[in-house]
């Protein structure tokens, strides 16, 4: 069973924009096969620092609103319950600064990172009515025959089996049932889950 990771709309937490390492889009590329501009996001070298807003308590699964890449942003607490579970589907963990930052209960600063996720999975294509059209074998864009995604299935086939997963075709993230429980279980703050569908 998978579930997907999505937005928590409670103004209880901080949430974080404006990663200031985001130096902009660059579409200077031109495919040579289908004539469309390659987009790339662009950062600088440097530990990314995001700013935090919101409310006043810091989650554990810390949401990005913001342009540029999708960041996957956990606390040290979260990230150390993960290691010890031995929880699959990420192979690194960045420290980022956030600021303001959090204070925990024992007067020490909240560290957050990110999480690089690999584990993939792909959507029910079928069972959603979507199609790819224009695919480019070059650079790998496309174009869907819809623009509705919903209801969401997918397709567990193509699932690789890791605890942390992306749909592959919209970078939606997912998570396995061992990480619904852990997070259950530990009470960690900020996730918002809900059961992925699967056509019967």
């Amino acid at each position: 069973m998978l579930f997907w990771l999505n937005y928590n709309n409670s103004n209880r937490y901080r949430y974080i924009s404006g990663d200031d390492t985001f130096i902009g889009f660059d579409s200077s590329e031109i495919c040579p096969r289908c004539g469309r501009n390659i987009v790339t996001p662009k950062f600088r070298e440097a530990i990314p620092l995001f700013e935090s807003d919101g409310g006043k308590i810091y989650p554990d699964y810390i949401q990005f609103c913001g342009a540029g890449k999708y960041p996957f942003i956990v606390s040290e607490k979260a990230l150390s319950i993960f290691e010890e579970n031995n929880v699959s589907g990420y192979n690194g963990a960045t420290l980022v600064r956030v600021e303001p930052s959090g204070i925990s209960s024992d007067g020490s600063q909240i560290r957050y990172f990110q999480l690089n996720i690999y584990g993939h999975i792909e959507l029910d294509f079928k069972a959603m009515f979507l199609k790819k059209k224009n695919y480019c074998e070059v650079c790998g864009q496309y174009e869907w025959n819809r623009q509705r995604f919903y209801p969401r299935f997918i397709d567990e086939s193509t699932w690789d089996g890791s605890d942390f997963a992306v749909a592959t075709s919209v970078h939606w993230r997912l998570c396995s049932e061992k990480v619904n429980n852990i997070i259950q279980n530990h009470k960690l703050t900020g996730f918002v889950l809900t059961e992925a569908r699967i056509r019967e």
